[in-house]
């Protein structure tokens, strides 16, 4: 049997779960944007600082998610929408871990890019929507 560990969408129907946090996508410019710019990351952050809201959802969708991503966290958004959702599948927790342990590991990924999240600000996300 194969158990599918990342994002999983079909033709009608997406859904995602993972230990993270779910925010609007200007609210995670205006609590993130700096900090992942201080840190280093320039590609799309730098509009973070200067740009509308427009162009900052323009550039996060082009450059932002791959830099999540890189870190190793998982993104998903509905479509035409400005929810964003962030984190890490559970699948993904090793069987030797407790769950604190994760959560810690998932901050680490997050800390990577200038975000500090603590494990007790991680929420369980869980969302299914229909794109049909």
């Amino acid at each position: 049997m194969k158990i599918k560990a990342d994002f999983i969408t079909n033709s009608s129907s997406s859904s995602f779960v993972a230990w993270g946090f779910e925010t609007n996508i200007y609210d995670f410019k205006e609590k993130y944007g700096k900090a992942m710019y201080k840190h280093g990351i320039t590609s799309m952050v730098i509009n973070a600082v200067t740009c509308d809201e427009d162009q900052f959802l323009d550039d996060f969708n082009e450059y932002g998610r791959e830099v999540l991503e890189s870190a190793g966290l998982e993104t998903a958004s509905i479509e035409y929408g400005d929810d964003l959702m962030v984190g890490v599948s559970p699948v993904k927790m090793k069987d030797s871990q407790t769950l604190i342990e994760f959560k810690r590991d998932i901050c680490s990924k997050f800390a990577k890019i200038g975000i500090e999240v603590k494990p007790e600000e991680l929420e369980w996300v869980e969302e299914g929507w229909y794109a049909g």
